[in-house]
């Protein structure tokens, strides 16, 4: 029976693939692409496997979108490898920048980007879940 830090983990872990679900079927399926609201389904999911990151440790989650600052909050806990540091730092504007229609249109290849990114930090915060577990 799961304890209820490991359930709430799991919670996180839910709603990060709703994200991830929404932002590949979205980008597959839809024509027009809605590169923005995908965008921000990536950005999304990785927000939310980071604060997993925080669920597990029993760190007070921050209401925060800036994933650069959410890594330094959990650096003490995990070493941060470079390629995830740099993909979040991508991730973080479409919290909120890219959303409103004063901002330039983001190209289908910048999406593409954007989904790779949200793998490298959903993936790696998924095997730090899975290491510390074990």
């Amino acid at each position: 029976m799961k304890n209820d830090l490991e359930h709430d983990v799991d919670q996180w872990l839910r709603f990060v693939e709703m994200d991830m679900s929404t932002a590949r079927h979205l980008f597959k399926m839809m024509h027009p692409k809605p590169l923005e609201i995908i965008c921000f389904h990536c950005q999304q999911a990785a927000e939310k496997a980071i604060k997993a990151l925080f669920i597990l440790k029993e760190i007070e989650v921050i209401k925060i979108h800036d994933l650069i600052i959410l890594l330094k909050k959990i650096e003490p806990f995990f070493s941060v490898p470079l390629s995830v540091k740099n993909a979040s730092d991508d991730l973080t504007p479409f919290a909120a920048t890219f959303r409103y229609p004063q901002y330039p249109d983001i190209e289908e290849e910048l999406t593409q980007k954007a989904l790779s990114d949200m793998d490298i930090v959903v993936d790696w915060c998924k095997e730090q879940i899975k290491t510390c577990r074990s």
